[in-house]
Parts: C-alpha cells; sequence; structure tokens
C-alpha cells in the first residue's frame, strides 16, 4: 500500500526539535505506525504487542533501554505503563531532542502516565483519519478560515459532486481508501468496532456489558449533528445519566465522536448550553446506519447532518494537523430557535457558517448571521455558506459560498 503524506508531518517536525519525546496518539487504525515509519525510516520500531518484549520491559525496563539504544519508535506504548518512568531518565540523560517516538490510542492510560511522567518534555500529536486534503494530495495545510487569503490558496482544487458523497460513505481510515475495492467494507467496521470494544473499552473502564455499550454507539451515530441529550439516551437504553455521561466521555476520550460547544460570551442567558455532538469517521457512521450506497446516504432524511458532520470534521482535521487540540469552534442556537452551524473564533473575530447540502447559495441561509450583532465588542469576520456550488461566489458585502472541495 503506497504511502498517503499526511499533513501533520510539518508539526511533528517542529515538534522534534523542541522535545525529547513525540507521542502520536489518535483512534485505532488511522495510520500512526505507517507515519512513524516514514517520518523516521532510519529508526528501529519496536510494537510492544509482541508479548515477549511487552513482559520483558514490565520486568524490567531499565535493562530494555541498555539493550535498545536511543533514537527508537516505541509501538502501542500504553501497554508498558512502567516504561514512562525510564524514558523519562533515559531523557534527562541527554539535551538531544527527538529521541523517543511513540504511538498509542488509549488517550486514558497515555494521557494519565505522560502527565506523571512526561510533562514538559513530550509533544503530542492527535492522528485522526485521512482529511480531504490528504486523500486528494493538496499541498498546503492552513487550517479552514472564509477568509480571502485562505480562498485563494484553494483556486485551483475540484472534486466532482458524488465523489465527495463517495468519501463520506467510505470515511477516512487509509486501508479502505487505498483498498475500497479489494476490503469488504462492512467486514471491515465489524472488525474495527469489535476490535474498539474488546481492547480499548474493557482495558480503560470497568464496563462489563459490552453489548449495551455497542447499542449506545449505534443509537448515538443517529443522533449526529444533533443536540447531545443525556436523558432521553438513557430512557431509550434503560441506563442511568451518570452512565450514558461515562460512556461519551469514553467515545470522546478516544476520538471516535467530539462535541461542539455552543457559543457564549457569558452575558446572554437565552442560549443553548448543550453540546452537539459528531462522529470523527463519517464511515462508521454511515456503517451503523447500514447506508451502503451513495443514494441511499444523499437522498436519506439524514443526508443534511451526515454532510454537516463531514464538513465540520475536516475542519476539525486542520486544526488537529498544526497542533490545536482544542480548537475554537463553537454553534450557536438561542431560545428563540435561531441557528448558526459553526463558528469559528480567531483572533478576537467570529467568522459564522452555514453548511448546505444544496447547490445554489442563498442570503436566506445567513439569515440568522446577525444575532452575533448583539454581543458587544466582539468583531464580526466574513461569513460563509459551505455548499456543493463550485465556485467562490459573494452571496453577500460579507459572506461568501465556499465549495466544499476547499476544506
Amino acid at each position: 500500500m503506497r504511502y498517503i503524506t499526511r499533513n501533520c508531518e510539518e508539526l511533528v517536525k517542529k515538534l522534534e526539535k523542541m522535545y525529547g519525546a513525540i507521542l502520536i496518539t489518535g483512534p485505532r487504525r488511522t495510520g500512526k505506525t505507517t507515519f512513524c515509519k516514514n517520518h523516521k525510516q532510519n529508526l528501529a520500531l519496536l510494537n510492544f504487542d509482541d508479548f515477549t518484549l511487552r513482559e520483558s520491559v514490565n520486568t524490567s525496563p531499565n535493562n530494555f533501554f541498555l539493550e535498545n539504544k536511543l533514537p527508537l519508535i516505541l509501538d502501542e506504548i500504553q501497554r508498558v505503563p512502567k516504561i514512562f518512568l525510564q524514558i523519562k531518565y533515559e531523557l534527562d540523560k541527554t539535551d538531544k531532542k527527538g529521541q523517543v517516538f511513540m504511538t498509542g490510542s488509549q488517550a486514558f492510560s497515555l494521557m494519565k502516565n505522560i502527565s506523571e511522567s512526561l510533562a514538559g518534555r513530550i509533544g503530542i500529536v492527535t492522528l485522526l483519519g485521512l482529511s480531504q486534503k490528504e486523500k486528494y494530495g493538496i499541498d498546503f495545510y492552513d487550517s479552514f478560515l472564509p477568509t480571502n487569503s485562505y480562498i485563494k490558496k484553494c483556486k485551483d482544487i475540484h472534486i466532482d459532486y458524488d465523489e465527495i458523497w463517495q468519501q463520506i460513505l467510505l470515511g477516512g481510515m487509509p486501508e479502505l481508501f487505498e483498498n475500497s475495492e479489494a476490503i469488504d467494507r462492512k467486514l471491515y467496521w465489524s472488525n474495527y468496532i469489535s476490535t474498539y470494544i474488546e481492547r480499548d473499552v474493557r482495558e480503560i473502564s470497568n464496563i462489563v456489558d459490552t453489548t449495551k455499550f455497542a447499542k449506545f454507539i449505534s443509537l448515538l451515530t443517529a443522533e449526529c449533528g444533533s443536540l447531545l441529550n443525556y436523558a432521553n439516551i438513557a430512557n431509550d437504553l434503560n441506563l442511568t445519566v451518570p452512565t450514558v455521561e461515562k460512556y461519551v466521555s469514553i467515545l470522546e476520550a478516544s476520538h471516535i465522536i467530539y462535541l461542539l460547544k455552543p457559543y457564549s460570551n457569558n452575558l446572554s442567558k437565552r442560549l443553548i448550553k448543550t453540546p452537539k455532538v459528531y462522529f470523527f469517521d463519517t464511515g462508521l457512521i454511515c456503517h451503523l446506519l447500514h447506508w451502503n450506497t451513495i443514494e441511499t446516504l444523499r437522498d436519506g432524511a439524514m443526508a443534511g447532518r451526515i454532510l454537516e458532520n463531514y464538513v465540520i470534521t475536516e475542519i476539525l482535521k486542520g486544526y488537529y494537523n498544526s497542533g490545536d487540540n482544542n480548537p475554537p469552534l463553537y454553534y450557536y442556537r438561542d431560545k428563540d430557535k435561531k441557528e448558526i452551524d459553526l463558528i469559528i473564533e480567531q483572533d478576537g473575530t467570529l467568522y459564522p457558517i452555514e453548511i448546505k447540502k444544496h447547490a445554489d447559495p442563498r442570503k436566506d441561509d445567513t439569515k440568522n448571521f446577525s444575532v452575533l450583532n448583539k454581543f458587544a465588542n466582539t468583531k464580526i469576520g466574513q461569513g460563509a455558506i459551505i455548499s456543493f456550488y463550485d465556485k467562490v461566489l459573494h452571496i453577500t458585502d460579507n459572506v461568501i459560498n465556499v465549495p466544499i472541495a476547499y476544506l
């Protein structure tokens, strides 16, 4: 399988000049090991899925580094928690940077061990599934912002309408993207879910009823792009609200879902304060909702919400790839039911964005942008409609249409 250049490459180059250790984390199967092997082709890679190797480290981490000299790539690092203090000791013996490259997919245990042992010595990169830019080899890495300078860099990009729906259906896993004809998509995602539940969920929590947890994931996919109502989900699955909150926190920490928080400047009491839920991989949503064709996906009742999910997570990938794991993204909704799909806050400026399935963007699509004017001392930047219309178009003096291909 050919290597697809990842947009976090520049971020990793910066971090390895700043820190002794680099951690590449993120969901399973997003290409963490492949990235490290290609980024550092001259380094030995040791995989702690190997039982013998794992046992030797857990028994004597000091001897491990006597036998394996830095720099190294250490794969599935969360499986050897005793190694973190020894890594700290090894890094403290040298001023050299970029000595240990680690991969791991269990955010709970990883972050606990890192905060206790490697704080200030490690740079962290979250590698998500392939972005649209990565799939099509688009070689600029700016995070999306509806500004003229960003748009100018996109002027030669074109992706067909059906092709975008195909990528939404397929999702962002590198194996599926590269071998979509050879790999059975249903089997791939079924095995992915089983592996995630059996290996990750059991190890990072005391969840006993994994069948109910699997049902919870399926139910949540039907809520993508909606306000996250813990009480309704608890009622549907006969669970307590605290249990649902725990399940959500597990999916969030595993980078399966993202909670988009509402915008608030702490002045308005009329704003909705519930987050919206999105899945980082639309392929997983389509599998769990049994959408197996472009037509089923594109023409279904949830098409608008799945497109919104795709757009928002594509924008998120741009921020994560540039090192911002807390992107300044929000939605707006007040008790008068006025909504804005997405707000990007940058340098004290708010950029309102609407996401539309149609290809005929209209001024009426932006009718709620004006609600932001009530926030005193807040600058409103150029707004955008992100749609299937394939050209940049000025809707008003301060709102443009941005083709989905420009993400």
